[in-house]
């Protein structure tokens, strides 16, 4: 299960101490997204660690402080107050009118 674009948005924004709200269309696709970003991050790392560049101990603080700044939500709500919004919706017409954005 490898990131998708905008998963991989999310993380690398996230990785650089921004705070990330990534909002889906339901549940499902939101567990997804978060799971897709966690096994990613911490693959990523993981693989820092076993090259040696990096400590066990600071490959776990840094995933803390990357799922820290990420939250996920389904209401488009949450985006109230954010700097910058990218929008990353699938290229099919039909859902893009329903979008309200």
């Amino acid at each position: 299960m490898f990131p998708r674009a905008p998963d991989l948005v999310n993380q690398m924004a996230a990785e650089k101490g921004y705070k990330v709200v990534g909002v889906e269309s339901n549940d499902a696709a939101m567990a997804t997204g978060k799971g897709r970003i966690e096994k990613s991050v911490g693959m990523l790392l993981g693989k820092a660690v076993k090259k040696g560049t990096m400590t066990k101990d600071a490959a776990d603080a840094s995933q803390a402080a990357t799922l820290a700044n990420l939250s996920f939500s389904t209401d488009q709500g949450a985006l109230e107050g954010c700097d910058l919004v990218v929008e990353a919706i699938i290229e099919d017409i039909n859902v893009k009118v329903r979008s309200p954005g």
